[in-house]
């Protein structure tokens, strides 16, 4: 989805005027066995027989939204350009609860490997060449925002409780792997060749936030026989806000710059109940290997950068600046975990959450000033509180039987540094 404005020269005392631009991408891709995640299975088998061989159930997509402004030149009184707000958003690949099959190997699958993941962007700019002759702007703003769910799931659909034929059993002689995989970007950028002659720029906000999640689970009603239940979540999200080429001379003043990016994406990995579930009952997880128990294997991992960056060319000329200020957050979190009010039947559970990189960097170039030049504030805020998270949900029963293990690690990597 794409959607443009272009203004060019506006003049002549113009008392007020707004450019927006406004673009969004809203899609449900989806590949599933079963009913649909918006529904309660209801108690009809879902009947796959394949012997031996295998079945691939995969749902890949790539969604881009993109909305710019293009100011040629502003030569007068009281423009506005405003408001740019593009989203994102994605469905799944699922095998759901009563459905009964029989087969080597499971495959379930958002986003196929490390090269070809699900792609959400978004993308908002705003440029403007020239601010001359007493312009005023109240407002430069380009927002870009990136939300919605990439998952890969067997059982009932998070929030829902199991439903099916009570008697279907999912029997894999193999491995059963399910795995989403994400590639996220938001990408902020305001542009201002030259503020000169009187010319206002109260704030110039770029802001871009990579949000959303990314999960692989086990959900309500699985009852499952399998060799090893491989639960695989990865996902990496990238926010950049930046403003670019600032050049501010004659008597002019920008009140604010701001260039704002953050990520506040969450990676996750479980069985049973979502964390933030608020149900009452028990989700029920069975996982067997012919006459024994099953093994849980659950892997979330996330590589995230949030950047910000103002760049300054030069400030000349009684010029006054208050505030020049990118920030970079990190927040959202990495988890694996045995969701709460979840009653699990399994041989052994091993989770691993892991933050292969994390980085929240922000950065202010190039500014110089002369001749009664004034910054009242000139400053960098990085700020990384991600959580990385492994944990046994609230009021939750573990069944591994004998002997059985259950291992949860969590585990951030500072390198390279936050």
């Amino acid at each position: 989805a794409r959607a443009d404005a272009a203004t060019t020269n506006i003049g002549g005392l113009v008392a007020g005027a707004v450019v927006t631009a406004t673009s969004t991408m809203n899609g449900t891709v989806e590949a599933y066995i079963g009913a649909n995640a918006a529904n309660n299975a209801t108690n009809v088998k879902t009947d796959i027989d394949v012997n031996d061989g295998a079945v691939r159930v995969e749902a890949d997509a790539a969604m881009r939204s993109v909305a710019i402004v293009d100011g040629g030149g502003f030569v007068s009184l009281g423009v506005t350009v405003a408001v740019m707000l593009p989203t994102a958003n994605l469905g799944g690949a699922y095998v759901r609860d009563g459905v009964n099959m029989q087969a080597g190997k499971l495959d379930v699958i958002a986003g196929f490997d490390d090269k070809d993941r699900v792609s959400m962007s978004a993308e908002a700019r705003t440029d403007v060449t020239a601010l001359t002759l007493g312009v005023a702007i109240t407002v430069l703003k380009a927002a870009a925002n990136v939300t919605g769910t990439v998952e890969a799931f067997v059982g009932a659909a998070s929030g829902r409780t199991r439903g099916g034929d009570p008697a279907a059993v999912a029997d894999i002689s193999g491995q059963t792997d399910v795995r989403a995989m994400s590639d996220i970007d938001a990408v902020a950028d305001t542009d201002g060749a030259g503020v000169a002659g009187l010319a206002t720029v109260s704030i110039m906000e770029p802001k871009a936030v990579a949000g959303g999640r990314t999960r692989a689970y086990a959900g309500d009603g699985l009852d499952l026989n399998t060799d090893t239940l491989k639960l695989d979540a990865d996902s990496n999200a990238f926010a950049d806000a930046s403003l670019t080429a600032v050049s501010v001379a004659g008597l002019g003043a920008g009140n604010g710059l701001f260039p704002i990016a953050r990520v506040d994406s969450i990676t996750e990995t479980y069985v049973g109940e979502v964390a933030e579930s608020a149900r009452l009952t028990l989700a029920d997880i069975e996982v067997r290997n012919g006459g024994a128990r099953g093994a849980i294997d659950m892997d979330a991992r996330s590589t995230t950068l949030a950047q910000s960056i103002a760049n300054g060319g030069a400030l000349a000329g009684a010029i006054a600046v208050n505030i020049l200020n990118p920030k970079a957050e990190l927040v959202g979190a990495t988890r694996v975990y045995v969701g709460p009010r979840t009653d699990v039947f399994a041989g052994s559970i091993l989770g691993d959450a892991v933050e292969v990189a994390a980085q929240a960097i922000a950065t202010a170039n190039g500014a110089t000033g002369s001749f009664g030049v004034t910054v009242a504030s000139f400053k960098s805020d990085a700020t990384a509180s991600r959580r990385t998270d492994a944990f046994d949900g609230a009021s939750s029963f573990v069944d591994l039987g004998t002997g059985g293990a259950l291992t949860l690690n969590a585990l951030t990597d500072l390198d390279p540094p936050m």
